[in-house]
């Protein structure tokens, strides 16, 4: 099992094409670091543990949390990936807001 010292969103939600399963997806990624780098974190080097999926199908939206398979109960139980992920839910709830509300 890994010990991450940094953990913290992408800077972007990433938004998908429209799919016969659903209407409008979005997601957003949690990136992980085994060193706290004290100049910055370059985020192209951190591994993602998990990733946040919002999903809208008619006028349901859902969000999902997806976990990296290989070290699933060790990251669902991180607190510092915990905070992340509770922090990348609300972006992703407000993404679903604006989207449906634009829609109506």
């Amino acid at each position: 099992m890994k010990t991450w010292m940094k953990i913290r969103l992408a800077d972007a939600i990433k938004t998908y094409d429209a799919h016969p399963d659903y209407d409008y997806k979005c997601s957003i990624d949690v990136l992980a670091w085994e060193h706290a780098e004290e100049r910055g974190i370059d985020q192209q080097n951190g591994v993602v543990v998990s990733i946040i999926i919002g999903i809208v199908k008619e006028e349901q939206a859902e969000i999902r949390v997806q976990y990296e398979k290989e070290d699933y109960e060790a990251h669902k139980t991180n607190l510092l990936i915990q905070k992340a992920v509770k922090e990348g839910m609300k972006w992703i709830k407000e993404e679903l807001d604006t989207y449906l509300s634009n829609r109506m």
